[in-house]
């Protein structure tokens, strides 16, 4: 049972872009740490820069920019899941 998935500041390129549209896909919470901006990191010509807005501009995703603001989620997604498994 996955409480969330996390999207690391990775670089995109044609190998890893099928797990973006997956997350995409996916109706689970969504923390996106995000040190460098997409376009920074997207080698597969802006498609994984639109995948990546898309997912970012959703209601179940939450961005953060550093270590502390993260695990503080990562507590936060993990209490819900401990209530919801009640």
């Amino acid at each position: 049972n996955v409480n969330f998935a996390l999207l690391t500041n990775a670089p995109f390129g044609k190998a890893n872009l099928e797990n973006l549209k997956l997350l995409d896909e996916t109706g689970n919470n969504v923390i996106i740490f995000e040190k460098d901006p997409i376009e920074k990191r997207d080698f597969t010509e802006g498609i994984a820069t639109d995948i990546y807005k898309k997912i970012k501009s959703k209601e179940n995703v939450k961005t953060v920019n550093n270590l502390p603001a993260l695990f503080k989620l990562i507590e936060l997604n993990e209490d819900l899941g401990k209530l919801e498994s009640q």
